[in-house]
């Protein structure tokens, strides 16, 4: 009889331990604002959509902030969509332009105005990061946040080099 009542509530406290840890989700990102993180979204959107239509000319520093700026908005998909992507599609790599392709001054000014449009965008997501992460952030908003901050070093970068015609 004792042995029935141990095994009785050992099965209840174990049922109770699984209980209280199936009713933790786990969040991305802490305290998600559905509303903040579509924001974020839609500006790591631009600033990835700005950057690509950039051209080839920084000497891979533009690939560099679209990589970065792609892993943050890979995990802010996974917050809002509850599952991630099987695979992030990252930026194409134009890094090496057909030879002999020379661009015209208006196409190099039209680049550095969407690399600066994406560097904007960033930096706006950075300041969007804060509504739905606030001060309690985990491991997923830290991420997303050290990739932007990435991106924008590496945007800002790209702008500060002398565009290089391949």
């Amino acid at each position: 009889m004792k042995l029935n009542r141990f095994l009785l509530a050992f099965v209840l406290g174990a049922a109770a331990i699984a209980a209280a840890g199936a009713q933790q989700p786990k969040e991305p990102i802490a305290s998600a604002n559905p509303q903040a993180l579509a924001k974020l979204q839609r500006d790591l959107q631009s600033a990835v959509n700005s950057m690509d239509a950039a051209l080839p000319i920084y000497q891979g520093k533009r690939e560099l902030a679209l990589r970065a700026a792609n892993k943050a908005l890979a995990v802010v998909d996974k917050a809002i969509n509850g599952k991630s992507d099987p695979k992030v599609k990252l930026a194409k790599d134009h890094s090496k332009p057909s030879v002999g392709v020379k661009y015209t001054q208006q196409q190099i000014t039209e680049s550095q105005s969407n690399m600066q449009a994406g560097l904007a965008s960033l930096n706006q997501a950075l300041k969007d990061l804060q509504a739905p992460v606030g001060s309690e952030t985990n491991k997923s908003g830290h991420m997303v946040s050290a990739h932007i901050k990435t991106a924008i070093r590496d945007a800002g970068k790209a702008l500060s080099k002398q565009p290089v015609q391949p």
